[in-house]
């Protein structure tokens, strides 16, 4: 049997009607094909259209039909095209008899809803700039899932929205977050989006990817982001965010990059961070956060880059960042960082950048630093390390920038 048609098909009608199984269908029962596509039908799929025995080809697509999926179509032993797409639909394709010869990822076809549609285009007409070219494929009536900018679709459900650099000036206050379920990745970088991220944002719980960066979003990171514990790839830099990281974002335990720089976040890095096990990049630099940095952050095994420069951050650097054996890039820089520089940190032997520099380390350079054998750049300028420089450093034959700068080291350069 053949795989349910997503497609559009020209309508030959543009009439208005309702199914009603009250009404006697007086049909043909050696009708063999049966096409009501696009028109404006309403209710369920009548149960009369099991007295179709000989029925091979059904084309329901482009109404407004509802309900569920009759089981009655299992009758249907010669149907070998089936098209319910683009109506209010729910429910499973039936899996017995004849529909078993679907392919294996047809079983629960879920068909392209209006509702989702009509709420995108909701959310559009809240948008300051109407004239927007690029959103202009965006019209009522017309197939979302092929012909609209920023949408694709799977089984006729949205399942992304990439709306990237399009001049979008606007909210996420009318953004149909409950009518989306489908939605894995949401992509809407560098818009004019501003207002603040609705709570309502914890719905979108199939959500993989969420980037909302380089707009002018403010206000705080909302709890309920903690509930899509789905998500892969968080990334929110480059707005007006304020108030703390929330704690509720170590929940995403399947999260492997978070990105929350270039805003105004304030408080202390959550300890719930340190659950991250999946995390590959950890970047929190230009904000105002404070404290020491958690020594929990030492779990993060699979860490490639960690970056916290240009904050408020004070205390030692927590010796268990040597644990981070896959690390390439560590930026501390522009902090209140104090104490020696830990000597730990040798073991970090896939690391190629170190920036520690404008802090307030004390001690002298660790001459283990020598192991650091695919090292690129290394600045500690602008602290207060002592001593001489280690001779080791000759053997960092990678090593291409290096900064130690305003110390107070002494005698001769190796």
């Amino acid at each position: 049997m053949k795989k349910v048609n997503q497609t559009l098909e020209e309508s030959s009608n543009t009439g208005v009607g309702y199914y009603q199984d009250s009404v006697s269908w007086k049909i043909n029962t050696a009708l063999r094909v049966l096409n009501l596509s696009h028109n404006e039908l309403q209710g369920d799929i009548p149960t009369s259209l099991g007295n179709l025995p000989s029925i091979e080809s059904l084309d329901l697509s482009s109404n407004h039909l509802e309900g569920k999926i009759p089981e009655l179509l299992m009758s249907l032993t010669f149907l070998e095209f089936l098209n319910l797409s683009y109506n209010q639909l729910q429910g499973c394709i039936p899996t017995g008899r004849q529909f078993a010869t679907f392919e294996k990822d047809s079983y629960t076809v879920t068909f392209a809803s209006g509702e989702e549609a009509t709420a995108l285009l909701k959310w559009k007409a809240t948008f300051k700039n109407q004239n927007n070219s690029l959103l202009a494929s965006w019209q009522p009536g017309s197939d979302a899932c092929n012909d609209w900018y920023g949408v694709s679709c799977i089984n006729g459900r949205v399942n992304t929205l990439s709306i990237t650099n399009a001049s979008v000036f606007g909210t996420l206050y009318a953004f149909p977050f409950s009518s989306l379920p489908f939605l894995e990745y949401l992509h809407l970088t560098m818009n004019n989006l501003s207002g603040t991220i609705p709570p309502e944002i914890g719905n979108l719980t199939n959500l993989v990817c969420l980037e909302l960066h380089i707009n002018q979003i403010s206000g705080t990171i909302p709890s309920q982001i903690g509930s899509l514990v789905k998500l892969q790839i968080l990334r929110i830099f480059g707005n007006h965010l304020n108030g703390p990281i929330p704690g509720e974002i170590g929940y995403l335990r399947s999260l492997t990059s978070l990105s929350l720089g270039g805003n105004f976040l304030n408080g202390s890095i959550p300890a719930s961070l340190g659950n991250l096990n999946s995390l590959s990049y950890l970047l929190l630099y230009d904000n105002q956060l404070s404290g020491p940095i958690p020594s929990v952050l030492g779990n993060l095994k699979n860490l490639n880059d960690l970056v916290l420069r240009n904050n408020q951050l004070s205390g030692p650097i927590p010796s268990v960042l040597g644990n981070l054996k896959n690390i390439n890039y560590v930026q501390l820089s522009s902090n209140q960082l104090s104490g020696p520089i830990p000597s730990v940190l040798r073991n970090l032997k896939n690391l190629k950048g170190l920036v520690l520099s404008y802090n307030q380390l004390t001690g002298s350079i660790p001459s283990s630093f020598g192991n650091l054998r695919n090292m690129q750049t290394l600045f500690l300028g602008n602290n207060n390390l002592i001593e001489e420089i280690p001779s080791c450093f000759c053997n960092l034959t990678s090593l291409k920038i290096l900064h130690l700068f305003r110390n107070n080291l002494k005698g001769k350069i190796p």
